[in-house]
């Protein structure tokens, strides 16, 4: 009976994934084997020891909540159009057909006039 125990438990450490219980079953000396063994129970105990803690944490239900909230009245933001048109107003208004063009284009769309505004 003892030996089938040991047998199965040597295939169980052969085999299993879990991690340091493999290296037990493979250790070639006694020294090995206890050397492991002591590192797995220090690792399981300490897993269990932060399960214990979380679980207590969790049902404490513990919470923080700081809230700041400011109601300043906010100023009208400064509004600037910005002409990006690489077209210098000069040198449009020197070639007569493309000026015509724009202009109508710009009575079209309800503005006063292609003078630029200073």
């Amino acid at each position: 009976m003892l030996r089938l125990i040991k047998e199965t438990l040597q295939d169980f450490l052969g085999y299993t994934s879990l991690h340091g219980l493999g290296r037990i079953g493979a250790g070639k000396h006694i020294v090995q084997k206890i050397i492991w063994g002591l590192l797995f129970l220090a690792a399981a105990c300490m897993c269990f020891y932060q399960v214990y803690r979380l679980a207590l944490q969790y049902v404490r239900k513990e919470t923080s909540t700081k809230i700041v909230m400011d109601y300043k009245a906010l100023d009208f933001p400064d509004v600037t159009i910005c002409n990006l048109n690489p077209a210098s107003y000069t040198k449009v208004k020197g070639i007569k057909e493309l000026y015509q063009v724009l202009q109508e284009a710009a009575d079209r769309s309800n503005l006063s006039s292609l003078v630029p505004v200073v």
